[in-house]
């Protein structure tokens, strides 16, 4: 097993790329600090002021890269061999191969779309910035609606170079090709709970938000717990509004005890406004009970957005915020 599941430094840089390159540059971020610390120690050690000097090597910081990208590798190959060491040998011939099969694709190197997005993240910045900022230099005093148009065209560009670059390069790197064909042959349906996850893990792995079938799915559980986050706080947000709308608004009639009493019998009223002030306190009730249902309906989503209670918490409040417009409505009418 050692020298099936061996990772040379060449495969740990082609199939770990971003853990390479994120451990790399945290190693020489923390080499650099420790570096600079000492030599501002050292330097200050005769010092007599009540000033501390502080103390860098400067570009030179570039150079404990080398030994940050080697360091990187020897974690990676002992987190891998430990990985392999602990895991079972398949024991028949057809998960032997498949094992195989996921190892060589493992080891692959794969284009991610993060790649697209740190390269675009920089035409912006060293190209796209100093274009703006040339155009509204030179430009502001006659055309002053120019720079807002250039920042615009600036984005837009930045925007689908990074579609095209990640198109390209996903394209001549055949990243994940050999993973979606195993997907396309039912090699990993056992892994997918329906029809619809299977088209997005390959929708994922084909715009190389991932590079692999376990990386995938753990991109679309987070996903989608995002997603049901951001709509849970929606839902929270949109109750407390409308519970402060119920609460604020004034109604058609006054307020709600003047209503009860508009319609209660005053002799003074005629039978239309009767009907009108009650018309408006029903809203106005109707309103309030909505909001409060919102308003559950969202700490129920916070607290688990997946239960079928979840769900009827939720068609409640629609259907009784219906009902309140409704209610608004027949009263504008009268």
């Amino acid at each position: 097993m050692g020298n099936k599941y061996s990772w040379t430094v060449k495969e740990i840089v082609k199939g770990k790329t971003i853990p390479f390159l994120v451990l790399t540059l945290l190693l020489t971020k923390i080499l650099n600090d420790v570096v600079n610390n000492g030599l501002t120690y050292m330097m200050n050690i005769d010092n007599s002021s009540i000033y501390t000097y502080n103390y860098s090597i400067g570009l030179l910081g570039i150079l404990l890269a080398i030994p940050s990208a080697l360091l990187s590798i020897l974690v990676i190959k002992g987190f891998l061999r430990l990985k392999g060491f602990i895991s079972r040998s398949p024991s028949n011939g057809a998960e032997a191969m498949k094992a195989n099969r996921m190892l060589g694709q493992e080891k692959s190197f794969k284009w991610y779309s993060v790649y697209g997005i740190v390269l675009g993240y920089f035409f912006l910045q060293y190209i796209g910035m100093r274009l703006i900022t040339y155009i509204s230099q030179k430009y502001m005093d006659d055309y002053v609606v120019l720079p807002l148009i250039s920042t615009i065209v600036v984005l837009a560009i930045t925007f689908f170079l990074v579609i095209l670059i990640n198109k390209f390069m996903i394209k001549i790197t055949n990243t994940n090709k050999e993973v979606l064909h195993d997907i396309e042959q039912g090699m990993y349906d056992s892994k997918f709970k329906s029809a619809k996850d299977k088209d997005e893990i390959i929708e994922i792995l084909g715009k190389g938000k991932a590079g692999s079938v376990k990386g995938a799915l753990l991109y679309l559980l987070l996903k989608r717990s995002l997603i049901k986050t951001v709509k849970a706080v929606v839902l929270a947000v949109w109750g407390a509004i409308m519970a402060l709308v119920a609460i604020f608004s004034p109604s058609g009639g006054g307020s709600s005890s003047g209503g009860r009493a508009a319609f209660g019998g005053s002799s003074s009223s005629n039978d239309k406004q009767k009907a009108k002030d009650e018309a408006h306190w029903k809203a106005k009730q109707k309103q309030k009970e909505a909001a409060y249902a919102w308003k559950h309906a969202g700490k129920q989503a916070i607290y688990n957005p997946n239960t079928h209670y979840t769900d009827e918490k939720l068609n409640r409040a629609m259907r009784m915020q219906h009902e309140a417009n409704e209610a608004k409505r027949n009263a504008r009418d009268l």
